[in-house]
């Protein structure tokens, strides 16, 4: 089997689609949909160019070390593969979850060196970065209840996500995003 390598029109219409059915969505149009999917994958895309030149020919191991944040191994959650926490600054990786995904990744064609561990530290430094310069998914707010001048917002977690993919994507040097991954557990 051989990754689909998506086009930017591609990537942009399952950002789009992750945005759309993710928790909030319902209450996005179309067209700000696609405007704030682009603006996550181009921010991910951004980040992942910038740590790149700022520390060139490092991995995200040796990445999360220069900027101070910690790797860690926990056990007994088999749904979580990893997990940034800010105080302090922590990768947790939680290889149960992890060893499913490689088992059923052995008979892709995947870049020469790909680590699943590489990919989850990765993808959570980029939550890093987002705590300390500001989260893209909370630029944008949508009411999910209106009673009155009375109403509930809420972010859109799935933004983080979506530049996430994009920032580990470009940090690892893949030529397939992330989220495509998740097709092969089940």
């Amino acid at each position: 089997m051989t990754w689909v390598r998506p086009a930017n029109s591609e990537a942009l219409s399952v950002a789009i689609s992750i945005l759309l059915s993710s928790r909030g969505g319902s209450q996005i149009t179309r067209a700000k949909a696609e405007a704030w999917a682009s603006e996550a994958l181009a921010a991910g895309h951004s980040l992942g160019q910038e740590v790149k030149a700022c520390y060139p020919g490092l991995g995200p191991v040796e990445v999360a070390h220069q900027v101070g944040v910690g790797i860690k191994f926990a056990r007994d959650n088999r749904w979580l593969r990893a997990i940034y926490t800010p105080e302090p600054p922590t990768v947790t990786i939680y290889p149960e979850s992890l060893e499913p995904l490689q088992d059923r990744l052995h008979h892709l064609r995947l870049p020469q060196g790909f680590s699943l561990l590489d990919l989850a530290i990765a993808h959570e430094l980029f939550h890093h970065f987002e705590h300390v310069r500001g989260s893209i998914s909370k630029r944008y707010y949508v009411n999910v209840f209106k009673l009155g001048r009375f109403s509930l917002k809420t972010s859109l977690p799935a933004l983080s996500e979506i530049a996430a993919h994009a920032f580990t994507k470009e940090l690892l040097g893949l030529d397939f995003y992330p989220y495509q991954l998740d097709d092969f557990v089940e």
